[in-house]
């Protein structure tokens, strides 16, 4: 199974402070959820702050740990400018998942419109390529744009769990 993992970016989290409590737990919920979903073969996420920048080091984490080996594709989107948006934390974070990934897809050098539609293009490139989204949506930020990656994933019947980042015992799926 290829999963793709994705949520809200560290402003409509906790802030950029990937250390604190509420980021740990988060962390530890898609290590479980790599944990108890075995046929997980490859994980896809698309390096933006918040959930993508913790599931990447989580599936790190999850295959020094256990010895297993996940597949970690890194899907940038704007490549020129998204680290200009980072926290020092943020870019190391980052630097760490690039070094530890083994597959490593810049769609902003395909596509000369790539400016213009980057972080679309980047959801339906991942959606496209994987059998199941896990979501970290708050059920709320309706013109977020991990909503609307559940709504493109829904339009292609690919299978998603959706957890709430804030109440990580609130999980769907569909």
């Amino acid at each position: 199974m290829i999963l793709t993992i994705s949520g809200l970016n560290a402003h409509g989290l906790f802030g950029p402070d990937y250390y604190q409590y509420e980021y740990v737990q988060i962390k530890n919920d898609i290590r479980n959820y790599l944990f108890n979903h075995s046929k997980i073969k490859k994980v896809l996420i698309g390096m933006t702050s918040g959930i993508e920048l913790l599931a990447g080091l989580a599936v790190i984490e999850f295959n020094e740990d256990f010895g297993k080996r996940i597949e970690l594709e890194c899907v940038i989107p704007r490549k020129d400018d998204i680290k200009s948006t980072y926290t020092e934390q943020e870019t190391l974070i980052y630097n760490e998942i690039i070094k530890n990934s083994d597959i490593i897809t810049d769609l902003s050098s395909t596509n000369s419109l790539y400016k213009l539609n980057g972080i679309f293009e980047r959801n339906r490139y991942m959606v496209f390529n994987s059998n199941r989204v896990l979501a970290y949506w708050d059920e709320h930020k309706f013109n977020s744009l991990v909503f609307k990656m559940i709504q493109y994933a829904e339009s292609n019947n690919t299978k998603i769990t959706i957890v709430n980042p804030f109440n990580l015992d609130r999980r769907y799926e569909y």
